[in-house]
């Protein structure tokens, strides 16, 4: 199945850095490129965010990300009754270049199987300062993603 995912322009910004502690704000627009049901909607959505790090990426670190995309009800999807948005929630640490943690989705459904939250663990692998590898693994009741994801990060 070939999907479209959305043109996205966001900023982070670190507004704060304490020695090893820092704080960043994101904010991103995104623009569906494609009206296909799916995984897409045909109508803009905004996602704001605060990240929370310590450490040093090249040594140990953690790090907390919690984000909320707010979005309206694509045309395709109907009269189904959804919330208008979606919490992302990543705590993640790692060491050298290993890391792993845990990531909390919420759903938009209100009813039905897929209204259930998405518990995944992952652990991943820094192959350069842009290229890193990762394997997700979702916990029960495996409703709303993926049961097993590999994911490969190129930072550009």
């Amino acid at each position: 199945i070939l999907t479209h995912s959305p043109l996205v322009a966001a900023l982070l910004w670190r507004f704060l850095k304490l020695g090893p502690f820092a704080v960043k704000v994101r904010a991103a627009l995104g623009i569906s490129l494609s009206s296909r049901p799916g995984f897409n909607s045909d109508r803009p959505f905004f996602l704001t965010g605060m990240v929370f790090s310590f450490g040093r990426p090249e040594h140990f670190f953690l790090e907390l990300s919690n984000h909320v995309t707010f979005f309206n009800q694509p045309d395709w999807l109907g009269s189904e009754d959804l919330r208008n948005s979606i919490l992302l929630s990543r705590l993640r640490l790692g060491y050298k270049r290993i890391f792993g943690g845990f990531l909390l989705k919420t759903s938009p459904f209100k009813t039905g199987d897929l209204a259930n939250n998405a518990w995944q663990f992952f652990l991943g692998y820094k192959i350069s300062k842009k290229i890193e590898i990762s394997l997700y693994e979702e916990f029960a009741p495996m409703d709303t993603t993926p049961d097993v994801t590999f994911n490969i990060k190129i930072r550009i």
